[in-house]
């Protein structure tokens, strides 16, 4: 069987080893800070001291390196001049020449949209609790580990309008409860506030495995999602609801402990239909203390055990009034994602309600055979 192991990725966890700054040495200027795009156009520093320490005479915000430019403490590099006491680094420059990711009306702004807000990492990932390692693949054999003081960014070209309707629509009022959702250990929403959280939880999720997301300083990427269609991310602009097939799941634990038959593969296949063709798709990331999944998966139902079970909640979509309280202790089952095979329905077929969901550790066609005209794997 021709199969890809799905991507799993784990953010936050936090790492004995000591990661340093770099101070003012022999009257150079300090040279990374962590709010600011624009650090590494400050002038190199070699003396390093742990990111803990705190010193006199030392700038440590982007706002006390602004005030110091303005009072001539500071010498920088000459391309630091601009409105706001910043020049553009490259990849703002860059940005600025892309078409907005999300409508294609429109040229990004310099900054973007941060995929993953940085109020968020702020509020859980706070500068002076790092550093933090950052895996992806595997726990048992990680593909890659990131080691940094604070988390990178991952930024996505997109207009200022565009960014303000996901700020409006999503952020706004929705950041509050995703972060309880994401790192609380009764996170107590209601109805209302699951919703919310739902929603945002479901942007933010789409972001990271859009094709023109993309991640500074090296930091991990999943595999983006190149095939699905731009109505997949258009509905987050333009006031329309989600698209029909796209379900999200979230359980306890950032890397769940796999108990013995707890670990489960679900197929997702090539499908065609209908004089048309598109693949399933799913992404699955680690996140403070929760794990959330996402799957694409029009006109074919998908069976989640853990739902059944209890242990893990359905967060898209939604199904009548719902709240979270807590998490269950009992461990929940984790679902991996497989692709690699193709299945052909007859016309008229997908999408049909007596047509049986798929279910993890079989194969896409077990239960539809009487409705397949090819499969292959």
């Amino acid at each position: 069987m021709a199969s890809t192991r799905g991507v799993d990725a784990v953010l936050g966890a936090p790492h004995p080893a000591s990661i340093y700054w770099r101070a003012p040495s022999a009257g150079r200027a300090l040279s990374i800070f962590p709010d600011s795009e624009t650090a590494t156009t400050v002038a190199r520093t070699t003396a390093p001291w742990t990111s803990r320490c705190t010193r006199s005479g030392t700038p440590r915000s982007v706002g006390s390196c602004r005030r110091w430019l303005a009072r001539g403490r500071l010498r920088v590099a000459p391309l630091l001049q601009e409105s706001h006491g910043m020049a553009r680094t490259r990849n703002q420059e860059m940005r600025a020449k892309t078409p907005c990711a999300l409508c294609g009306e429109r040229l990004s702004s310099p900054d973007g949209e941060h995929v993953l807000p940085q109020g968020l990492l702020r509020a859980l990932f706070p500068q002076e609790s790092g550093p933090f390692t950052t895996t992806w693949g595997p726990k048992e054999a990680p593909h890659r580990t990131l080691i940094a003081s604070t988390f990178q960014r991952v930024k996505l070209p997109c207009c200022e309008p565009c960014n303000k309707e996901l700020n409006r629509r999503f952020e706004n009022p929705g950041s509050g409860t995703g972060r309880r959702l994401l790192s609380e250990l009764e996170p107590c929403l209601s109805g209302d506030e699951l919703k919310t959280a739902a929603i945002w939880l479901l942007k933010t999720w789409l972001l990271l495995v859009h094709p023109k997301t993309s991640a500074n300083d090296g930091l991990p990427q999943p595999k983006a999602w190149d095939s699905a269609p731009p109505s997949v991310w258009t509905w987050l602009v333009d006031g329309s609801d989600p698209p029909e097939g796209l379900t999200l799941w979230v359980q306890d634990g950032a890397h769940p402990v796999v108990a013995p038959g707890q670990e489960h593969h679900l197929f997702l296949p090539l499908i065609r239909a209908d004089g048309r063709e598109w693949q399933f798709l799913g992404f699955a990331l680690g996140f403070a203390r929760r794990y959330v999944s996402l799957v694409y998966h029009p006109g074919w139902a998908i069976e989640h055990p853990g739902v059944a079970a209890g242990t893990v909640k359905q967060l898209w979509p939604l199904t009548g009034a719902s709240s979270l309280i807590a998490f269950p202790d009992t461990p929940a089952p984790v679902v991996r994602f497989v692709g690699g095979s193709v299945v052909e329905f007859q016309d008229g077929i997908l999408g049909r309600r007596e047509l049986p969901p798929m279910v993890p550790d079989e194969l896409p066609d077990h239960r539809v055979r009487q409705w397949v005209r090819y499969m292959s794997i």
